[in-house]
């Protein structure tokens, strides 16, 4: 195979899976990398190969997804999830008061999603305005303990 041949199947791969729906500035970066390194070998298949091989042996000794840092799916995967990320349980630990999640579904229409509760937020904007306003109602629920706890004890 030549340098050319390689190169041509390195960018096809990669527009496969940037149409796929895993595309990332991470996924890119990786690729320009390994073009960089195949285009300036004099051994192109050999570099391509051992490229290859320390890719096999890294997500060996790491099953963790090298595409979303918070996503928990192991192994070759297309689709990428991260539940039970976060959560407040309740006193007794076995409920949940409140969760968040991230999902990434490949295809087509594929954007990424973070969870809130049983909220979908399709953007960092549209997640930092909802927690701004359960601050300020997480402030209003101590407010009311406080009173209600007073009144209480007022009334022992």
């Amino acid at each position: 195979m030549t340098t050319a041949d390689i190169l041509q199947q390195l960018d096809t791969n990669h527009a496969e899976m940037n149409a796929a729906g895993l595309g990332s500035p991470t996924l890119d970066a990786f690729f320009n990398e390994v073009r960089k390194q195949v285009a300036e070998s004099p051994d192109p298949d050999g570099t391509l190969g051992a490229i290859a091989q320390l890719i096999i042996r890294e997500c060996s000794k790491n099953d963790r997804c090298p595409i979303y840092r918070d996503c928990t799916e192991t192994g070759p995967h297309y689709d990428h999830s991260g539940f039970d990320l976060l959560k407040v349980m309740d006193e007794t630990g076995r409920g949940t008061l409140i969760d968040a999640a991230m999902v990434v579904a490949s295809g087509e229409e594929s954007r990424a999603t973070v969870c809130l509760g049983d909220a979908e937020f399709s953007d960092a904007a549209s997640v930092r305005r909802k927690t701004a306003e359960l601050r300020v109602f997480l402030d209003q629920v101590d407010e009311l303990a406080d009173r209600v706890f007073a009144d209480h004890e007022g009334r022992s």
